[in-house]
């Protein structure tokens, strides 16, 4: 399968591609501590957690390795599995909506991702099942969906690594919500802007 830095030309700077292998190797460390990128807007954040899902992906040839993707927003998931869709079939990732989400709101390239769980006779999203969820390697939704993969009896051992998007933005409750599924052998990644610059509003009044 074809990586996300061939397909999209990216070249990691150093401080990237030190991302990437450390969080490699913290997957094989006998001590687990929550990974933190810190990064301004436009520094490749965003490239960066791409890559990382896929080094951990192509280095597990066992294929034991499951990742959750939590971010803030909807907008903010369906980026990740368009910017991953080449690399990825709907056979090892899935995107897991909230159930009364409009499925014409749901982006063209990301519906073959979600459509084994489209109820078209209720017109809303199933939640998966533990059987769905085990055959995938990448599972991707928002920080309060994740709640309902713990609703539906997910154990802390299903998934090997639980990557939060744009962790800064969040409140700590909002952001506990998926990590409630880690345990001491899990693997975490943070990610965000701790310091975003404050919207400037040019007004008179």
């Amino acid at each position: 399968r074809e990586s996300f830095v061939r397909r999209t030309n990216w070249e990691p700077n150093e401080s990237q591609l030190a991302c990437i292998q450390r969080v490699d190797a913290l997957t094989h460390a006998p001590a687990k501590f929550p990974f933190l990128i810190r990064g301004a807007f436009g520094t490749g954040k965003t490239s960066t957690m791409c890559n990382i899902i896929l080094q951990l992906l192509r280095t597990d040839p066992s294929k034991r390795t499951r990742v959750l993707l939590a971010t803030e927003c909807n907008a903010a998931a369906d980026l990740y599995v368009e910017l991953l869709a080449d690399a990825l079939g709907p056979a090892d990732m899935l995107r897991f909506l909230q159930a009364h989400r409009k499925a014409w709101s749901v982006p063209s390239a990301v519906q073959p991702y979600c459509e084994a769980l489209y109820d078209s006779a209720n017109q809303l999203f199933k939640a998966p099942t533990e059987g769905q969820l085990l055959c995938m390697r990448l599972v991707i939704c928002t920080f309060d969906n994740s709640a309902v993969l713990w609703g539906i009896g997910c154990k802390k051992s299903m998934f090997s690594h639980i990557l939060l998007d744009e962790a800064a933005n969040a409140l700590e409750p909002r952001a506990l919500i998926p990590l409630q599924l880690a345990d001491a052998s899990t693997t975490i990644v943070l990610a965000g802007d701790d310091r975003q610059i404050s919207p400037q509003v040019q007004s008179p009044s």
